[in-house]
Parts: structure tokens; C-alpha cells; sequence
């Protein structure tokens, strides 16, 4: 497993890289924690498999992606709300993901 952090304005980002089970790649997984009123860091959202699953080919790839799509989603999503995050579970969604591509061979 490898692990990445990153800090955009109140939020953190923490990406992960999951090794496949047969060595089949990397699983990409994000979770983006917010600070609360007091200072205590809770969990916005998580998702354990972004872009349906897919399989990246170095972990170096599966972070990239994970960060990326939690950069997306802080930007667009936070100016529409000031508590947990609601609507990234669907934003996570890689039908709705163009840039990314899926285990199914969506682009």
C-alpha cells in the first residue's frame, strides 16, 4: 500500500494505492477529511475504489488519480455546501468520470 497526503485550503486529501490481490495492479482509494468547528478532522468522503476499480499500472498512476479526483471534487463541490460533502459519492461515479478509464475499457 502506498500512501499520499495533500493539504487544499480546509480540506486534506489522502490518497492511497491498493496492490491488487494476484498482482494485478493498483486499486486507487481516496478519503478527504475536513476540519470541524472544533479543530477535529472528519471524513468528507471516502471511496476505496475510484474509477469503478480499475486496475492502474504502478502505484505512481493510481495516486496521481486519486489526488486529482479529490482536487476536483474539493473545488467543485465545497462551494455548494458547508457541512460533509453530499454529492461526491456520485461525483465518483466513473461513468460520470470522463477522463478516466474504467475496468469495463470506458473512457
Amino acid at each position: 500500500m502506498h500512501c499520499m497526503e495533500r493539504a487544499e485550503g480546509p480540506f486534506r486529501i489522502h490518497a492511497t494505492a491498493i496492490g491488487g490481490e494476484f498482482g494485478d495492479g493498483y486499486v486507487a482509494a481516496v478519503a478527504i477529511c475536513r476540519a470541524d468547528s472544533g479543530h477535529a478532522w472528519r471524513v468528507a468522503f471516502r471511496s476505496e475504489a475510484l474509477a469503478g476499480g480499475y486496475r492502474w499500472p504502478s502505484p505512481e498512476a493510481a495516486l496521481c488519480y486519486a489526488i486529482g479526483k479529490g482536487r476536483e471534487l474539493v473545488t467543485t463541490e465545497t462551494q455548494r455546501c458547508r457541512g460533509p460533502i453530499p454529492a461526491l459519492i456520485a461525483s465518483s461515479d466513473p461513468t460520470r468520470a470522463a477522463s478516466a478509464p474504467t475496468s469495463r475499457g470506458r473512457s
